[in-house]
C-alpha cells in the first residue's frame, strides 16, 4: 500500500512559524496590558492581603476573576494565532465567547452593586439613577422608572 502524501521521517525538524512584525506586535500588546493591569490592581485585587485586611464583596471577586480570565484568554489567543495553532485558537475561541457574555453580566451586575453602595454611604444619592439613565429626568419613561429604581 502506497501512500502519495510524502512522508516525513522523526529526524527530520520540523520549521518553527516564523515570527512576523504584526505577529509579534499583537502578542507584545497582550502581554504588556495584562502586565500593567496585574501591576495596576495588585494592591487592589491580585496581591490585596498583602495590603489590605478587609474583604471585597463576592461581585468584585467575580468581576476581577472574568476580567482576569478575559486578558488570559487574550494572551493565550495572540500566542496561538502568532505561533500558527488556528485549530487550537478556533477551539478556545468558544470559550471567549462564554467568556465575553459572562464579562457583560458581571460588568452591569458590578455597576448597579457599586451605584448601590455609593447610594447607601451617601456618595451620590443618585447614583443608580445616573448610572442607568445619565441625566436625572430626560424623559416621561425616566419618571415612571424614578419612583422604582431612583430615590425619590
Amino acid at each position: 500500500m502506497s501512500s502519495d502524501a510524502p512522508s516525513r521521517s522523526a529526524a527530520e525538524p520540523t520549521v518553527p512559524p516564523r515570527w512576523t512584525s504584526e505577529r509579534k506586535f499583537f502578542t507584545g500588546i497582550g502581554i504588556v496590558s495584562s502586565g500593567l493591569v496585574i501591576v495596576g490592581f495588585a494592591p487592589t485585587f491580585y496581591l490585596r492581603p498583602f495590603f489590605r485586611l478587609d474583604g471585597l464583596r463576592p461581585i468584585l471577586w467575580a468581576h476581577g476573576l472574568v476580567f482576569s480570565l478575559w486578558l488570559a484568554l487574550f494572551v493565550a489567543q495572540t500566542v496561538l494565532v502568532a505561533l500558527r495553532q488556528m485549530p487550537r485558537h478556533r477551539a478556545l475561541g468558544v470559550f471567549g465567547g462564554v467568556i465575553a457574555v459572562a464579562m457583560v453580566l458581571v460588568g452591569f451586575a458590578t455597576a448597579v452593586d457599586s451605584a448601590h453602595q455609593q447610594t447607601l454611604m451617601g456618595v451620590s444619592p443618585n447614583a443608580r439613577c445616573h448610572l442607568i439613565w445619565g441625566q436625572r429626568e430626560r424623559a416621561c419613561s425616566v419618571r415612571y422608572v424614578r419612583g422604582w429604581w431612583c430615590p425619590a
